[in-house]
């Protein structure tokens, strides 16, 4: 006999905290990402050793130190534009029902509705905060644990 998998109701209250977790682990969970951070504290460091160990003026800092800003301004931009998202958010969109059954899942608000195979999610992440469904390279559907 067939054992059939059970739907999955799951209904989401939708935070800006929900949507912050979810933009900010789409970028920093990048190997791309974690690497040039990783370039970006190595070179600042070398290149601190390289002035106190050498007689070269103290500006060639700024070479790693504006890479670091540029990783600041990268950080607010993703919280500006969430919060700005957020706030374009009406109420009846914040709460979403998903049922996922064997076909695939279907997520509804209070006045609209999308049905999404299986097929047409090319990746399923799970995350410390939720589970997350991509339908493309970066856009994705996120469900939080809580």
């Amino acid at each position: 006999m067939e054992k059939l998998e059970p739907d999955v109701d799951v209904v989401v209250d939708l935070q800006l905290s929900d949507l912050m977790r979810a933009n900010l682990w789409a970028r920093y969970s990048k190997r791309s990402t974690q690497l040039s951070l990783a370039a970006t504290v190595v070179l600042t460091i070398l290149f601190a050793l390289f002035v106190f160990s050498t007689l070269v003026s103290p500006a060639i800092l700024l070479i790693p130190l504006v890479l670091l800003l540029l990783d600041l301004l990268i950080l607010l931009a993703i919280i500006l534009e969430t919060r700005r998202n957020y706030s374009a958010v009406k109420d009846f969109q914040k709460q979403i029902h998903y049922h996922l059954n064997r076909e695939g899942y279907t997520a509804r608000d209070g006045k609209s509705s999308s049905n999404v195979s299986w097929e047409s999610v090319s990746k399923a992440v799970e995350s410390g905060q939720g589970i997350n469904l991509f339908l493309g390279r970066t856009h994705f559907a996120m469900i939080p644990r809580r």
